[in-house]
C-alpha cells in the first residue's frame, strides 16, 4: 500500500499532546510530536526508538532461549560439557545474532516516521508552534484526519502529502502536430517508404511488460486520486474522467494480453529504424496514428491510414489482425501520461499549500524566521511548480 504523510500544526501544545495520545491509542505507531520553544529549542516525542530497543532485546532473548534449549538437549544426550562458561558462550552468540537480525529487519521494515522528514519539519517549525507527523497507508488516513479535526477549540492546520511517483515510461506523451485526413494519408505513405523491417523475430516481451506497468501505474494513481477526493482534497480536473473510466482501461488491457499471446506476438515483423528499433511495425503505425490525430482515432481514419500505408508497403495478415490490440496498447500508454500529470498536479498542489502555510505563519508570528524559510523553500523546491503562484 502507498504510504501518505499527515502533517498537523497546532498553536496549543496541550492540544497536540492530546492528539498524539489519541493517535497512539487508535493504533497509529508511526507518529512523531515536535515542538519549538521561544528560544528555538526542539522537544521531540517519538516512541519508535523505544520500540527499536524493545525489538532488539526481544530478538536477543528469543534467539538466546532457542540456543539454550538446543544446548540443554545436547547436554542431556551427553554431547557437550555442562560447565557453565561453555554453555553460556553459544547462548550469548545466538542472542547477538538475534539482535543483528532484529536490527536488520527493523531497518528494512517501515516502522517509525522517516528521519529526514523529522529533521526537515524541525527546521520548518515556527517558535511556539507544535507539529504532529503521521505516516500511514493512504487508504487509512481518513480516521486520523477526522480525529485531528475534532481536537481542541482552535482548528489545526492539516496537510495530506501523497508520495512522489515517477512514471515508469518517462515522458512518452503525444508531442506531434495533428494532421488533417489528406496529410495523414501522405504521412502513412512516407512511413511505408522509410520503414525497414528486421529479419530477426521479436526476442523479448518488453512491449507487453510496458503495458503491464502502464496498467498498474494508472491503477495506483486512481487510488491516490480517489483517496484524495475522500479526504476532501482538491483534485485535478482529469480525476473524474480517470476514475470513471479506469474499469474500461483495465478490461482493454486484459483483452490485449489475452489476444497477443507470446507465440503470436513474436511472429510480428519488427523494425530496425532507430526510433522503433526492435518494436513491432504495427505498433509503430498505431503510435504514429494516435500521435498525429491527438488520440482521436476512429474507424474512418484507421482504415484510411492503413490503406495509405499499404499503397506503398504491404502488411501481413497477422499485423492487420493485431491493429486493434496495438491501438489499445498505445492509447493505454498515453492515458498513463495523463494519469501521471494528474498525480503530479495533486502532489504539487499539496506541497504548494503546505509552503504557503509556512510562509504566512512565519510572517504573522516570527518575521525574522521568514527569510530562513524562504531559503528552505528555494532549496527544496527548485524550480517551484506553477501552483506556488496560484
Amino acid at each position: 500500500m502507498t504510504t501518505g504523510t499527515l502533517i498537523t500544526y497546532f498553536t496549543q501544545q496541550n492540544e497536540a499532546r492530546e492528539a498524539f495520545k489519541k493517535l497512539q491509542q487508535k493504533g497509529y505507531p508511526r507518529t512523531v510530536w515536535l515542538s519549538k520553544d521561544s528560544a528555538g529549542g526542539i522537544q521531540r516525542v517519538d516512541p519508535f526508538p523505544w520500540r527499536r530497543v524493545a525489538g532488539l532485546i526481544g530478538s536477543f532473548i528469543l534467539f538466546g532461549t532457542l540456543a539454550a534449549a538446543f544446548v540443554l538437549s545436547l547436554e542431556g544426550r551427553g554431547g557437550i560439557s555442562s560447565e557453565y562458561p561453555v554453555v553460556l558462550i553459544p547462548i550469548l552468540l545466538a542472542g547477538m545474532i538475534g539482535s543483528l537480525c532484529g536490527a536488520g529487519w527493523i531497518r528494512r521494515s517501515r516502522f517509525g516516521v522517516e528521519l529526514g522528514l523529522i529533521e526537515n519539519h524541525a527546521r520548518w517549525l515556527i517558535p511556539g508552534e507544535t507539529v504532529l507527523i503521521l505516516q500511514a497507508p493512504i487508504e487509512e488516513l481518513q480516521v486520523p484526519l477526522s480525529l485531528l479535526r475534532e481536537i481542541g477549540e482552535s482548528s489545526p492546520a492539516i496537510f495530506v502529502l501523497h508520495p512522489g511517483r515517477v512514471s515508469p515510461a518517462g515522458d512518452a506523451g503525444v508531442h506531434e502536430t495533428p494532421l488533417n485526413p489528406a496529410q495523414l494519408e501522405d504521412y502513412a505513405q512516407r512511413l511505408a517508404a522509410e520503414h525497414q523491417v528486421d529479419s530477426e523475430p521479436i526476442r523479448d516481451t518488453e512491449l507487453l511488460k510496458r503495458l503491464e506497468r502502464s496498467r498498474h501505474w494508472v491503477h495506483r494513481v486512481c487510488v491516490d486520486l480517489s483517496e484524495a477526493s475522500r479526504l476532501q482534497q482538491s483534485v485535478p480536473p482529469t480525476s473524474e474522467w480517470l476514475l470513471d473510466n479506469e474499469y474500461l482501461l483495465e478490461s482493454n488491457a486484459r483483452d490485449v494480453l489475452l489476444n497477443l499471446p507470446w507465440h503470436y506476438y513474436r511472429q510480428l515483423p519488427v523494425l530496425s529504424n532507430e526510433s522503433y528499433r526492435g518494436m513491432p511495425r504495427i505498433y509503430a503505425l498505431a503510435w504514429e496514428l494516435a500521435a498525429h490525430t491527438d488520440l482521436r482515432v476512429d474507424q474512418e481514419n484507421i482504415l484510411a491510414f492503413i490503406e495509405s500505408y499499404q499503397s506503398a508497403g504491404t502488411l501481413s495478415i497477422g499485423e492487420l489482425w493485431a491493429v486493434p490490440q496495438m491501438l489499445r496498447m498505445v492509447l493505454i500508454e498515453h492515458i498513463q501520461q495523463i494519469a501521471g500529470q494528474a498525480q503530479t498536479e495533486l502532489r504539487e498542489r499539496e506541497i504548494a499549500n503546505f509552503w504557503a502555510n509556512r510562509l504566512i505563519t512565519a510572517n504573522r508570528r516570527d518575521p525574522n524566521h521568514l527569510f530562513s524559510l524562504m531559503a528552505e523553500l528555494t532549496e527544496t523546491q527548485s524550480p517551484p511548480s506553477p501552483y506556488f503562484a496560484l
